[in-house]
């Protein structure tokens, strides 16, 4: 205390000394502190009053927001144990990569089993083919040969049947002919007997004149015979038959031209002899006409015996026809062979389709963002095992904001958001997109339709467009943090 007082007494004499009064006594160092901060506060609070009434009008806050993008889920389209995986999570992959492979060893060995089936149905159907072919060949000789044998037969029966019409007709003429001939020369042989007479001589110039008009009707016969003959109409024995007349009918002219002589002349011992000797051959020539009656009978036989083989021939055929049944038969088995080939070639298509299901193929060029399911654990078909995210397509953020701020917010506002997880960089975003209706979530940020203690006020979905890429680094799904600007 002495010491303050010294002090005190000190400076007061400076004081005196310089002519001035002395000046008051200065307040405690701590009154000085607490009315600064008194005076700071008084200022301080409403300016943060007012600035935190500002934020609240001019911001929204996010209540929970993540990081999206167009992921795609790879699920197997059959259940299996998962044989190997090729990637790992964050793995950039290529279109048409084998991202991973489900067990094949069933699918191969029912693989196998349904090709040999199938090589067995292949190797009937090949056999059935064959025997349908040889079926065909067969039957189709057998109508070939039968029909043949028809048409043979029908035309032996037809050229008896005109060649017994001709011998039908020529025989009885030709006996008719032999039989005047004949007693032609028996008149004459007994005129010669008798001796001439008028009525002789007259009657032999009327021979004379009647031989030359039949040997003229045989000369037409014989030319009418060659033409049937070289058309196949007529036989060469009936050519024969004809020459034959027709070299009687010259003999008969020039023993009719003799007879006239000989009547003229008289008769003598000679011409007794000839006329007796042209009796007989007239005789031997009708004898031989009437052998063609039987030719006529063994022709008509002959033609009973063509007829038969006709009907025997047309029976064949009708045997050959009917077996084409047959290859009906084979048609159908064939068919039914070619059936069972495509049902079983449709069954190994199914296994080879599945066995090309083994493999998980990337259908992008992406970004592995989730692996659920290890090496040796069963997926089941339908359900994801992998997702990616499609880098061409830019990363957005959805964001829910309370149901009371939503009102607030409009398309082209933008917002500062930040990944905490990530980086402490804070980003720009613009919003696109504001739901139309409250979504019911839970603490995790998962959309829940039953209300529950759990369950945070309603919510509204508001998708955010980032004005700058996102850093590579940030992971799709990780949570966001930020607020809206709405004035």
């Amino acid at each position: 205390m002495s010491g303050s007082a010294e002090v005190t007494n000190s400076y007061d004499l400076r004081r005196q000394s310089r002519g001035g009064e002395a000046p008051a006594a200065k307040a405690s160092p701590w009154r000085q502190r607490l009315l600064l901060g008194g005076v700071a506060l008084g200022v301080i609070i409403p300016l943060s009053v007012v600035a935190g009434v500002w934020h609240h009008l001019a911001y929204v806050p996010i209540r929970w927001a993540r990081v999206q993008s167009t992921v795609l889920e790879l699920s197997p389209r059959l259940d299996g144990r998962i044989l190997s995986m090729a990637v790992k999570e964050g793995d950039t992959v290529r279109s048409g990569q084998v991202l991973a492979r489900l067990d094949d060893r069933e699918l191969q060995a029912a693989l196998t089993a349904v090709e040999a089936e199938l090589v067995m149905r292949d190797s009937a159907l090949r056999e059935a083919e064959a025997k349908e072919a040889l079926a065909k060949t067969r039957v189709e000789a057998d109508i070939t040969v039968a029909e043949s044998q028809v048409a043979v037969a029908q035309a032996r029966v037809a050229g008896l049947e005109v060649d017994l019409g001709v011998q039908g007709r020529r025989v009885p003429e030709q006996i008719r002919v032999a039989e005047a001939v004949l007693a032609q020369r028996q008149a004459e042989l007994q005129a010669l007997r008798a001796g001439p007479r008028v009525e002789d001589l007259e009657a032999a110039r009327e021979r004379v004149a009647s031989a030359r008009a039949t040997l003229a009707l045989c000369e037409l016969e014989v030319k009418q015979s060659r033409e049937l003959v070289d058309e196949g109409i007529d036989s060469q024995y009936v050519l024969a038959v004809r020459k034959t007349r027709l070299e009687t009918q010259q003999h008969t002219l020039k023993e009719a031209e003799l007879a006239l002589q000989k009547l003229q002349s008289g008769a003598r011992t000679e011409e007794l002899e000839v006329a007796l000797q042209a009796v007989a051959r007239e005789q031997a020539t009708a004898a031989q006409v009437r052998l063609g009656e039987e030719d006529l009978k063994q022709a008509a036989a002959g033609l009973r015996v063509r007829e038969a083989e006709l009907r025997e021939a047309q029976a064949l055929l009708l045997q050959a026809q009917a077996r084409r049944a047959e290859l009906v038969v084979a048609r159908q088995q064939t068919a039914a062979a070619e059936a069972e080939v495509r049902r079983q070639q449709a069954v190994v298509d199914g296994r080879r389709a599945a066995l090309a299901d083994v493999d998980l193929v990337s259908p992008i060029d992406g970004i592995v963002t989730r692996i659920f399911n290890e090496v040796g654990e069963t997926s089941r078909r339908g359900e994801a095992v992998l997702l990616i995210s499609d880098p061409a397509t830019p990363r957005w953020i959805d964001a829910y904001v309370d149901e009371e701020d939503a009102r607030r917010v409009a398309v082209g506002q933008v917002a500062r958001v930040t990944v905490p997880a990530n980086s402490s960089r804070h980003l720009q975003a613009r919003v696109t997109q504001v739901g139309l209706h409250t979504t019911l979530m839970d603490h995790q940020g998962t959309a829940v339709s039953v209300p529950s203690t759990m369950a945070q006020p309603d919510s509204v979905w508001v998708r955010l467009a980032p004005l700058q890429p996102l850093d590579r680094q940030t992971v799709t799904g990780t949570t966001a943090r930020g607020k809206i600007r709405v004035q």
